[in-house]
């Protein structure tokens, strides 16, 4: 049985859920998204998500007339008609549909598709990560769908058994990773990650975790942090909507503290998998 999808106001089946040929999501990655975990009808941190969202829509020019609560409602009956208890709903919005041309002209209709994965949080007892050139555009910030250097590090990894690529900048300091942000625990047990800028993607999960740090008294620094120190960590860890937190104990082959997960980062996953099982709309 064929899942259903949304696009733009109709829920059809999934194969048979197709955009024009000419949308400029397709022609120019000209567009944004947004990942959801959900859990018994239950949206996750969902208000964050979906104002990130038209905060990225807004930094690239593409207004969307769909109030917030009324994009959960759309969300939540894709869920009902799947019939899914647990998984991703992925939103996607593009500048909508016109001739191919760099020069987009005024007064397109933004093209909105959602879609839903059957998934559940996977119990990582740690993984291996490698470093990448971060060669991605000056605006990471924004959840551009156009994902070219993302998908190319990864790659990368992959094809040395890595789970993730974390990205080096041109001054040796550690970004993100290419589908999460990225964590480190210093020898005096403070959690580090890099601050918010056009850099990184402002993590809904990676904002969820510092407020559980901070209601819990885990002490953590955002700071930049260079790849020599991930070298000196005692633990690391990485976070993202679809992979909630995952340990890393290795980064470019070598050991991450004793190549185990470590104690803060146990802590950090059990905190957030239970605020996960509480939270609701």
């Amino acid at each position: 049985m064929s899942r259903i999808a949304y696009v733009n106001g109709i829920f059809m089946p999934q194969d048979h859920a197709m955009v024009k040929m000419e949308d400029r999501g397709y022609q120019f990655g000209d567009g944004a998204y947004e990942v959801i975990y959900f859990k018994d009808l239950h949206l996750v941190d969902s208000i964050p998500h979906i104002e990130r969202l038209y905060k990225s829509l807004s930094a690239i020019k593409i207004q969307l007339d769909i109030s917030t609560q009324a994009m959960i409602l759309k969300i939540k009956e894709l869920i009902r008609q799947n019939k899914y208890t647990e998984g991703f709903v992925y939103l996607q919005v593009t500048r909508g549909i016109s001739p191919r041309d760099h020069v987009y002209p005024e007064g397109l209709k933004p093209v909105l598709t959602m879609s839903v994965r059957k998934i559940t949080y996977q119990h990582h007892s740690g993984v291996d990560v490698f470093t990448e050139p971060d060669l991605r555009w000056q605006r990471n910030d924004v959840k551009s769908i156009a994902l070219l250097g993302n998908v190319l590090a990864k790659n990368a990894a992959a094809q040395q058994k890595g789970f993730e690529a974390w990205l080096v900048d041109k001054d040796g300091y550690i970004t993100e990773a290419s589908a999460a942000n990225a964590w480190i625990v210093d020898k005096n047990k403070t959690v580090i990650t890099t601050p918010i800028s056009n850099q990184i993607l402002c993590g809904i999960t990676r904002q969820r975790l510092l407020k559980i740090m901070n209601d819990n008294g885990i002490k953590y620094q955002e700071r930049k942090f260079t790849e020599t120190e991930t070298r000196e960590a005692s633990e690391a860890f990485l976070t993202s909507s679809t992979k909630a937190v995952v340990p890393v104990c290795k980064i470019n082959g070598k050991k991450i503290g004793t190549g185990e997960p470590g104690p803060i980062v146990k802590q950090l996953q059990n905190l957030y998998l239970k605020f996960v099982d509480t939270a609701s709309n």
